[in-house]
């Protein structure tokens, strides 16, 4: 057996150099602690700005797949509504009515073109019988294939450039006639 004062000599001989030892692991573990808390709240931060970074870039794609759609959408109602309408599609003059009144109540910049790229009807009434030559042979390739495309058409009017899409223009039976190019931006409140 274990002598009682003995032990109690022990505790008393040991007792303050472990309560220092314990005082010690105390603050030791919540200095641990409080660097494990900041650690996780730096994380925390950089995590919370790489999810809005990427939560930014996705809405901004989102965006762009919408403003493309939209366009290619209201370029392929014009394009209907040039040859569904009578003699629209003949009538160079109302045709380039039409398409300045749908530039200036859009803020969007169209262009409606024959097979050949001659341009029927302008936002910029001057460009009319002139070749449209912007749209890196998109529009070819959409006469050629009925599917819509989206470029960036660099011209003397717009010389930085307007995101534009383009459609084919299909006549009653069924054939590509021509093209509608239509940006995708109100131009007009982008201009300097």
């Amino acid at each position: 057996m274990i002598d009682r004062d003995m032990f109690h000599k022990v505790i008393k001989k040991v007792g303050p150099e472990l309560h220092i030892f314990l005082n010690a692991a105390v603050l030791l573990f919540c200095v641990v602690l409080l660097a494990a808390v900041g650690v996780l709240l730096v994380k925390h931060e950089k995590l919370k700005m790489a999810m809005f970074f990427f939560a930014n870039q996705a809405a901004i794609a989102s965006k762009e797949r919408f403003v493309g759609a939209d366009a290619t959408e209201d370029a392929s109602m014009l394009a209907t509504t040039l040859v569904s309408a009578p003699n629209l599609w003949t009538d160079k003059v109302s045709m380039q009515k039409v398409v300045s009144l749908l530039s200036r109540q859009t803020g969007r910049d169209i262009v409606v073109e024959d097979m050949h790229q001659t341009i029927l009807a302008d936002t910029i009434a001057q460009n009319d019988g002139k070749m449209y030559t912007f749209a890196q042979n998109a529009d070819l390739q959409t006469m050629k294939d009925g599917k819509a495309r989206r470029f960036m058409g660099r011209s003397s009017d717009y010389p930085n450039g307007l995101d534009e899409v383009v459609v084919s223009v299909k006549d009653a039976t069924g054939a590509t006639i021509g093209a509608v190019v239509m940006s995708t931006s109100h131009i007009f409140d982008t201009q300097d």
